[in-house]
């Protein structure tokens, strides 16, 4: 029944109309529109008077989160999009992928000439086959045919500018691989230089990225962009390393991309004026850091870095190919005489200064473990017996002859650690290796019990000058304690000091004296060189963490055996002193980078919650003796 169709009993009457606020039928509400889905939809019921809001359910569809989108007909783009761009590497590995895949199918093997004659081919075929050949031409470095491809008949069917089925055109294979013959070609036949693939890189990208130093000018000749960005937001002089060879090519050939690597000129504004206070002070505290650790630890200058010159970043940081724990590669092993054993290891081992620059410092673990390598896959087991057994007495004669150079000892404990890791990741070594393994696990303990007490020799001398004698607060030496009488003796009057010499600045002669800072120096500089020659974290936490121990146990008992300490005001003194050690720990607080069970996070105390947990008993005994002393 319609409400909306009724009439009155006289037949001869206008239908009543019925307001256009009341409802028309018994279903009156109005439904979403059916042609499309809309995230929420407003459903207006007459009955009740009010909205409701009914969510209408989406097509399902992939979860994607890598790159979100709110325009649904963009979901293939983004989807894509959502692999992010590859690096070099893999981008690299992906063409040669391609390349090795269609050689050994045969594609782009045909005679172009016969597939141009052939009438049983549709022009279409002809396109594809001729095309593909190009693509395979220009990849493989074959000149003669690509040449023959865009210039004879076969030009009229090529597109030289086209892609394959992975968005990647001739020139780019061309100027990947470092054909420059082809790349010459491909230009000549009108090849449109700033072409890029499906993540954005171009010729010019590819060229520098591989270090094609001819490729790159005969591009930038042609007027390759050196603006163009790939899909991350990168340009093409983002690939060429500082100080790199490619870098100082283009310079001289007039091609000075941006800062691609090359000094700053002369008159280069170089840093701003904050940048360029704050280097001058890093600076500055670095060669106080050398100069303190070269006084308190009594060590060679030298071997703090006061005459090492910084390395170039290519020499080191330079792509190298990724090492392969699984097997023996040529390039990775060292090749050795074993006429010629001795003099190896008196050169990387006997003779060995320890050095700072990133390249040189894991010289003699390096050098072990490559010969190691060699010995074991590719000559005798007695070989690599008689290396590592050698090798191990000549470690522990150093170590031995050096036992109080704490930079040789650092210098050493890296590169045992090292060795150590470099054998239990090879799969072939760490079963032929076990005995020898556990003599380097040895000598990395021995190593670490001669810093600490090293360290813990030189905190001695001052101990107890540093922290129980010293007094922060001046004005407690007149005071007398119990029972300290002196039988036939006057008892001596101290001039009360004037109120002005009282609270002055100390004086030199009263600031050479020791001090709380001098136990602080002393581990400021353990820390500084055992952070110098790359110490793992974990062993530099426990050995600041003894170090730490040793001052809070010594501390406790000298002031338990000594009566004179058992006193309010030297407890106060002493408490001071002590929170001088807490603010150095505050300020040097770092966390050991050690992971357990698959952990994220890293486990182990803090250099603050050492400090507070070996402090506290000696603490707890000095706020005990200012009560009820």
């Amino acid at each position: 029944m319609d409400l909306g169709d009724s009439t009155g009993s006289d037949g001869g009457h206008k239908p009543r109309v019925i307001p256009p606020d009341l409802p028309r039928s018994l279903d009156d509400r109005r439904h979403a529109p059916s042609e499309g889905f809309v995230p929420e939809t407003e459903m207006y019921d007459g009955w009740q008077g009010q909205s409701q809001f009914l969510t209408t359910p989406a097509l399902a569809k992939p979860l994607n989160f890598g790159n979100l989108s709110l325009n649904d007909a963009d979901y293939e783009a983004a989807a894509a999009a959502a692999d992010g761009p590859k690096d070099s590497d893999a981008r690299l590995m992906e063409m040669l992928q391609v390349q090795a895949a269609a050689n050994q199918a045969g594609q782009g093997l045909e005679d172009e000439q016969a597939v141009v004659d052939d009438e049983k081919l549709s022009e279409a075929e002809k396109k594809e086959m001729l095309q593909r050949a190009l693509t395979m031409a220009a990849s493989n470095g074959d000149v003669a045919k690509v040449r023959r491809l865009v210039g004879g008949k076969a030009g009229a069917f090529i597109d030289v500018n086209a892609p394959d089925e992975d968005g990647t055109p001739p020139l780019i294979y061309a100027s990947c691989f470092g054909h420059e013959g082809v790349v010459q070609a491909l230009i000549e036949a009108r090849a449109d230089v700033n072409r890029q693939d499906r993540n954005q890189w171009s010729a010019l990208m590819w060229a520098m990225t591989n270090r094609h130093k001819g490729i790159a000018k005969l591009l930038l000749d042609n007027k390759a962009s050196s603006d163009q960005k790939t899909s991350s937001g990168r340009t093409a002089f983002d690939f060429v390393p500082p100080d790199s060879e490619m870098s100082y090519y283009l310079h001289n050939n007039g091609y000075n991309l941006g800062n691609a690597g090359v000094p700053d000129d002369f008159y280069s504004p170089g840093f701003s004026q904050d940048r360029f206070e704050e280097e001058m002070a890093e600076n500055e505290m670095r060669r106080r850091l050398m100069m303190e650790s070269a006084r308190d630890l009594e060590v060679d200058l030298g071997n703090v870095g006061m005459d090492d010159q910084p390395e170039p970043a290519d020499e080191f940081e330079e792509e190298q190919q990724e090492f392969d724990w699984s097997r023996c590669l040529h390039d990775q092993m060292f090749v050795f005489q074993e006429s010629e054993l001795d003099r190896i290891l008196d050169i990387v081992i006997t003779k060995m200064t320890p050095q700072r620059s990133p390249s040189q410092k894991p010289v003699p673990a390096n050098m072990i473990f490559l010969s190691a390598r060699y010995a074991h896959y590719h000559s005798s087991p007695e070989l690599l017996e008689r290396l590592l057994v050698t090798a191990m007495d000549r470690i522990n004669d150093v170590v031995e002859r050096c036992q109080w150079d704490m930079t040789i000892l650092a210098f050493w404990l890296s590169n045992a650690t090292l060795l150590l890791h470099y054998l239990k990741k090879d799969a072939g070594l760490v079963e032929a290796t076990s005995e020898f393994q556990a003599h380097l696990a040895e000598l990395v303990n021995e190593i670490f019990i001669l810093i600490v007490r090293d360290a813990e020799r030189r905190l001695d001398k001052v101990l107890d000058a540093a922290m129980l004698d010293h007094e922060t607060i001046p004005g407690f030496e007149d005071i007398t304690f119990q029972n300290e009488w002196k039988l036939f003796k006057r008892k001596t009057t101290v001039k009360e000091e004037p109120p002005e010499k009282r609270f002055r600045p100390p004086s030199p002669k009263r600031r050479a004296k020791p001090a709380p800072r001098n136990v602080t120096s002393l581990l400021s500089s353990t820390l500084f060189v055992l952070d110098l020659y790359d110490v793992h974290s974990v062993i530099t936490a426990q050995i600041v963490s003894q170090l730490l121990y040793w001052i809070g146990a010594e501390l406790f008992n000298r002031v338990m055996s000594n009566r004179k300490y058992l006193a309010r005001t030297k407890a106060m003194q002493i408490r001071m002193n002590i929170s001088i050690l807490e603010d150095w720990a505050r300020t040097n607080n770092r966390q050991a980078e050690h992971y357990e069970g698959g952990e994220t996070r890293s486990s182990g105390d803090t250099t603050t919650d050492a400090a507070r947990r070996h402090l506290a008993p000696c603490i707890q005994l000095l706020q005990w003796l200012q009560c009820f002393s």
